[in-house]
């Protein structure tokens, strides 16, 4: 529920179909709707791991942690972590910067998602 605001803003920004489902959700409604998904765009978290356990494609940013250490353990994932920053890897909970994944190129992601969408990516 503490992020609806920035989904809601996320939403409206991208150009295609956008369900917004931050913070209704139980965690079987949450397990569904990853099913359900073509693609999965997260953080290291939770949901990351059930979109790898359930197969689904995802495209997961990483930046205060460690992909290698912590997943996703799937061969459909793409991860995506920022480059050039001194602090990736800091396993902070709390970024007094806050510029982790903000360093991703939004290019990026889009270029993920559309592999996965396009059935480009094997």
């Amino acid at each position: 529920k503490d992020e609806a605001e920035m989904a809601e803003k996320l939403c409206q920004m991208i150009n295609a179909p956008c369900l917004d489902l931050t913070g209704k959700t139980s965690v079987v409604g949450l397990l569904e709707a990853i099913r359900a998904s073509d693609v999965l765009v997260c953080n290291d978290s939770g949901p990351m791991h059930i979109a790898a356990a359930l197969e689904v494609p995802v495209v997961c940013m990483f930046a205060p942690t460690d992909p290698v250490r912590t997943g996703p353990f799937s061969e459909k994932a793409i991860v995506l972590t920022p480059q050039n920053l001194p602090c990736v890897k800091c396993f902070r909970r709390v970024c007094p910067e806050n510029n982790c994944h903000r360093a991703i190129p939004a290019e990026q992601a889009e270029q993920a998602i559309r592999s996965f969408l396009s059935g480009a990516f094997k």
